[in-house]
């Protein structure tokens, strides 16, 4: 099986970055894209299973190796029912749009809804805070996604999963390197950076590390 590494290295420190990155745009200047690297056999190779139901396993990992004290939220965009608008780690794009990565509680899949099993959670979702989203050198966030693409049905008010299979993906990595405490306890001015990953392997890895200052 081969193993598809796309790795972005920050080229500065994160604390020495000031402007907000909120517009999830990608911005190269400065950073370092690492090349893809071959592990395994030729996963082009015919393994006897079509696209629509092919196995994937994307692994997304953010990486501090700054040396400093940094700031992440542990939370997937749209993934979970305490999944807010900006407070997230990594958000996976599809022409544009953040997807809904995963199944959760917060919502019914259209096939538990058919056959009477839909049960969602009562979660109390906590405000993030400093303790909370802290992101201390040599900690990392990760993520593994299996390609499919959660949807909701505007009918029948549930989702349901579409394999992403053979399409090219933006990951969106987010983090900060100060956090404010107040009513809208949140990280202040945060750097995101953006890698672009095709859905063409059966596994591959996505990675964002940030590296000490040069």
């Amino acid at each position: 099986m081969q193993n598809v590494t796309k790795a972005l290295v920050i080229g500065l420190i994160a604390v020495t970055l000031t402007a907000c990155s909120n517009d999830r745009s990608q911005n190269t200047g400065g950073w370092d894209i690492g090349t893809q690297t071959d592990t395994g056999a030729d996963a082009s190779a015919d393994t006897g299973t079509d696209a629509g139901t092919m196995s994937y396993q994307i692994n997304f990992e953010l990486k501090n190796e700054s040396g400093a004290q940094l700031y992440a939220y542990k939370s997937v965009d749209n993934q979970g029912p305490c999944s807010f608008e900006q407070q997230f780690w990594l958000s996976i794009e599809r022409n544009g749009e953040a997807v809904r990565p995963g199944q959760d509680c917060g919502v019914c899949s259209c096939e538990a809804m058919a056959t009477g099993t839909c049960a969602l959670c009562d979660v109390a979702c906590a405000a993030p805070s400093a303790s909370s989203t802290l992101f201390e050198d040599g900690d990392s966030r990760q993520y593994q996604w299996d390609g499919r693409v959660w949807y909701q049905d505007p009918q029948d008010h549930c989702i349901t999963p579409e394999l992403a299979a053979g399409e090219t993906l933006k990951a969106t990595f987010c983090y900060g390197a100060e956090f404010f405490e107040d009513e809208a306890s949140h990280i202040s001015n945060p750097s995101c950076q953006t890698i672009e990953f095709t859905l063409d392997q059966p596994e591959q890895t996505v990675r964002v590390v940030i590296p000490p200052p040069a």
